[in-house]
């Protein structure tokens, strides 16, 4: 009689456990998905999104507790995606469903993150130059680009390179970039906002990219504990944690390629606006013997803008990320006087 009551009782609550995951993934999921996807909808698409604050910290700080100047749709994205992991934490059976929603939710930011990138470098000499075959070579093996995202399988071939052959890289780049003359204004990115939104825009994008691989992390182990429960039940689990930390590294790859992709362009921007600058001398006569009393104008008006956009970076990206992005100036400025 004893073990009758417990048979029943036990059919009662797997037929509850039963009931509650099919509501689960009948009603509660697809309506929470309805509710996120608005959620993610309004935080990409409002016009504040994608603007970079105006009031930022006078340097950058790496800490969003301290005012690190993540873009505020990208912000969001990140908080959601983290509500959404949470959930999977809460119900680990489900943990495949929810991580494929934060994918949809990252894949759809990416794309946003992608048009606002284009929307400042289309038709931009810059741009279509960092996909140049030779040019994207160089700027690899060139070791100031040991600070990018994705140089962490790099770092060691960088660290090899000696200053005879990095002086002949920034070289070669330099020829190239030198043969463009006469470099057009209208080629150039002259609005000051949409470097600083590439700036912002790179340094949000890897922020998402590491806080991605950190819940990749939380996936799996939530995913592992199905995994086991699914074992001791000889029930298989339709995914396993390290698929669904893979795709999403493999998302965390993107964002982070696109952030590289913006700081390239920014990186060869001000070689070619230093270019622009300096090419005035091809149309000046100057005499050996005597020492200038001042400086060129465009010499002033080259310094002051680099000036100004440095000062204007600053607080939207690191310190050696700044340090790339404004590194190839002086050797394009002295190769560029003596040709």
């Amino acid at each position: 009689n004893q073990m009758l009551n417990w048979a029943r009782h036990q059919v009662r609550n797997d037929g509850l456990l039963s009931f509650v995951e099919n509501f689960v993934k009948d009603h509660f999921l697809p309506t929470m998905f309805v509710d996120y996807r608005k959620g993610v909808q309004q935080a990409i698409s409002s016009p504040a999104a994608f603007r970079p604050r105006a009031h930022a910290a006078a340097t950058y700080t790496p800490l969003i507790e301290k005012g690190r100047p993540v873009l505020q749709g990208l912000l969001a994205i990140d908080f959601l995606a983290r509500e959404v992991i949470g959930w999977a934490q809460a119900m680990p059976k489900f943990a495949g469903e929810l991580v494929k929603y934060v994918q949809t939710f990252l894949e759809r930011t990416y794309e946003r993150c992608r048009t606002s990138y284009m929307e400042a470098v289309l038709e931009k000499q810059s741009y279509m130059l960092i996909g140049r075959h030779d040019i994207e070579k160089l700027m690899r093996l060139d070791p100031s680009s040991a600070c990018l995202p994705d140089s962490l399988d790099r770092s060691s071939m960088n660290n090899n390179t000696g200053d005879a052959e990095t002086a002949e890289i920034e070289l070669e780049l330099s020829d190239i970039l030198l043969s463009l003359r006469p470099i057009k204004q209208e080629n150039l990115i002259r609005d000051d906002n949409k470097l600083i939104l590439l700036a912002s825009l790179s340094d949000s994008l890897k922020y998402v990219a590491d806080s991605i691989e950190r819940l990749g992390q939380t996936a799996v182990r939530s995913s592992n504990q199905v995994e086991e429960e699914g074992k001791n039940r000889r029930q298989p689990h339709s995914r396993t944690g390290s698929a669904l930390c893979r795709e999403l590294a493999s998302f965390a790859d993107e964002y982070r390629k696109l952030a590289v992709d913006c700081l390239k362009v920014l990186r060869i921007e001000m070689q070619l606006e230093t270019i622009f600058h300096m090419q005035e001398m091809n149309s000046r006569e100057y005499v050996d013997d005597q020492d200038a009393e001042e400086p060129d104008d465009f010499i002033i008006s080259l310094t002051a803008q680099i000036t100004r956009r440095d000062e204007e970076m600053a607080p939207f990206v690191a310190a050696a990320k700044r340090n790339y992005i404004f590194g190839g100036i002086c050797s394009i400025a002295a190769n560029a006087s003596i040709k």
